[in-house]
């Protein structure tokens, strides 16, 4: 079962809201280029994860890499670039 701290969920949600609100907000909306950040996001924290864990700075079970790490990955990635392009001056 995907049971979990609450404070998982907390954290996903508020990825997620901010997100919305920001693409809302922003005249400049493409959901695909979100979701390629985000996407870039989780490999960038896949190189973290791998790079911090065969350097002994942080372990997990053989085979025991919490899912939820990566869901919170994909959606901190999504308002990121709502937030970037708004600086972006073309």
């Amino acid at each position: 079962m995907l049971l979990i701290d609450i404070a998982w969920y907390i954290m996903i949600l508020g990825f997620v809201v901010a997100w919305l609100i920001l693409y809302k907000l922003n005249k400049k909306n493409d959901i695909k280029k979100d979701l390629v950040t985000g996407f870039l996001v989780v490999f960038i924290g896949v190189v973290v994860e791998i790079y911090a864990v065969s350097n002994g700075m942080w372990n997990y079970t053989a085979g025991n890499w919490p899912w939820q790490l990566w869901v919170s990955y994909f959606v901190s990635g999504l308002p990121f670039y709502q937030i970037v392009s708004r600086f972006i001056v073309k």
